[in-house]
């Protein structure tokens, strides 16, 4: 599948948000191969920023520091067209980081219920490579209350919405593109 297979969808931007362990890396990767672009994920690009993990930004400099040079990785994505973009679960808080996907992306948010998020995300909480949930003892809650949090930026941010439920990668990544297909002939 590429963009000039099938319906076309237009060179914006498709832009994953949601919680963490919703899958949005793994699908932004499935995405851009099946569509020919490229895929950027915007921890990634603060890591290559820092030259530190995502923990380890959160460790020494804070996350005020961390939630800046969000905004930094975000700005520099929607810069650029042709992408499928995986936003890091808080980014929707910062009002500016919504205007900008909203003007260069189609939003998608990724939806799923807490007790599956929380099996997922569970060795990077071990590892420590999952900031907001260390030493958390009780995951499920701690990711309930971040969504519960942030579920009208969630709202607000997003075009489209897509439940991943404990569905195979491969079959949200399809019923996504299908979403954002529709979406864009409605948009004609």
């Amino acid at each position: 599948m590429t963009d000039d297979a099938g319906p076309q969808l237009d060179a914006r931007n498709i832009a994953l948000v949601g919680p963490m362990g919703v899958g949005k890396s793994t699908i932004a990767r499935v995405l851009a191969g099946w569509l020919g672009r490229q895929s950027v994920d915007t921890d990634d690009l603060i890591v290559r920023a820092t030259g530190k993990s995502i923990a380890k930004v959160f460790a020494t400099d804070g996350e005020a520091a961390f939630r800046a040079l969000e905004v930094d990785a975000i700005q520099a994505v929607c810069e650029r067209d042709r992408l499928v973009v995986s936003v890091g679960g808080g980014a929707v808080l910062d009002s500016r980081n919504v205007a900008r996907l909203r003007a260069s992306s189609t939003v998608v948010r990724l939806d799923c219920e807490p007790a599956v998020l929380a099996r997922r995300v569970e060795h990077g909480r071990r590892a420590r490579t999952r900031p907001l949930l260390s030493g958390d003892a009780d995951v499920e809650a701690t990711l309930r209350r971040l969504r519960d949090e942030r579920e009208d930026a969630y709202a607000s941010a997003a075009h489209l919405t897509v439940s991943t439920g404990d569905r195979p990668i491969e079959a949200v990544a399809a019923e996504v593109l299908r979403a954002l297909e529709d979406h864009v002939a409605a948009q004609r």
